[in-house]
C-alpha cells in the first residue's frame, strides 16, 4: 500500500535540517511506499510523528495542508502513482506476456517472434492502463501515437508533461510515432519514462531530451 501525503517540508530531528519527506510530484503531493519511505501517523490537523521504522522515530515539525489517502495498485478508478508503481514493478521483464495478453483482448494479432523484432511497448501501456482500470484516450492500441493519431486538444506538449502520462517519441525525424511510454518525471529538458521494448527488448526506465518528443496523454486518473 502507498500512503499520499500532501504537506510542504518537515523539520528532520536527525539532522536538525528542514528537508521534503520525499520527492514533490507534479500534482504538489508527496509519495511514501510503506516498505522503503518515511511513515506518518496523523495528529489532528499536523502530521507530528514520522518513522522510518519500528523503532526509528524522527520528529517532525508542522506540515501544511495536510491531508492522507491511500490505495493500492489494480483497483479501478487507479491513481498516477499507483500505474506508476506498477510499472516499476516490471522492469526488467522482456515482452511476450504483454503482447500476448494484448493478443487476447484483441489489441493485437499475429504471433510473438522476439523482444526487439516484436513492437510490444504500446501493448505494454495498454496492460498498465488495464491493470489499474484507468482509460486513455486511443488506448488501448498497438502503435505509438502522433498527430494523426490524436486531436490536438488532447495532445500535451513535452513542458507540460507529467509523471503518469503517457508519452510518445520520434527517433527519426518524421514526425511519426515510433515509441512509446509511462511518463515518470520530467525536469524541464528532458522526460524520463518507463518503457518497454527497450534497451534490448525489456521494461527500462530512460532519460529522452524534448527533441525525440512528440507529446503525450493525461489518463482518466480518479
Amino acid at each position: 500500500m502507498i500512503m499520499q501525503v500532501s504537506a510542504t517540508k518537515y523539520y528532520n530531528g536527525t539532522t536538525n535540517t528542514v528537508d521534503y519527506l520525499a520527492t514533490v510530484q507534479p500534482d504538489g503531493y508527496l509519495y511514501f511506499n510503506d516498505e522503503t519511505f518515511y511513515r506518518c501517523r496523523e495528529d489532528g490537523t499536523q502530521l507530528q510523528q514520522c518513522y522510518m521504522s519500528k523503532d526509528q522515530w524522527v520528529r517532525c515539525g508542522v506540515l501544511s495542508n495536510i491531508s492522507i489517502s491511500q490505495f493500492t495498485t489494480g483497483v479501478p478508478g487507479g491513481s498516477a502513482m499507483a500505474i506508476i508503481a506498477l510499472a516499476q514493478s516490471q522492469l526488467g521483464n522482456t515482452g511476450a506476456f504483454y503482447w500476448n495478453w494484448a493478443a487476447s483482448a484483441g489489441v493485437v494479432t499475429g504471433p510473438f517472434i522476439n523482444d526487439v523484432v516484436t513492437p510490444w511497448c504500446a501493448c505494454f501501456v495498454s496492460w498498465l492502463l488495464n491493470q489499474t482500470g484507468v482509460t486513455a484516450y486511443s488506448f488501448p492500441r498497438a502503435n505509438a501515437f502522433d498527430y494523426t493519431d490524436v486531436p490536438s486538444g488532447i495532445l500535451i506538449p513535452p513542458a507540460q508533461l507529467m509523471a503518469g502520462d503517457i508519452v510518445s517519441f520520434d527517433f527519426d525525424g518524421d514526425r511519426g510515432g515510433d515509441h512509446v511510454g509511462l511518463c515518470v518525471a520530467n525536469d524541464g529538458a528532458s522526460i524520463t519514462s518507463i518503457d518497454g521494448n527497450t534497451n534490448g527488448g525489456q521494461v527500462d526506465q530512460r532519460t529522452r531530451p524534448y527533441s525525440l518528443v512528440i507529446a503525450g496523454i493525461r489518463p482518466n486518473y480518479a
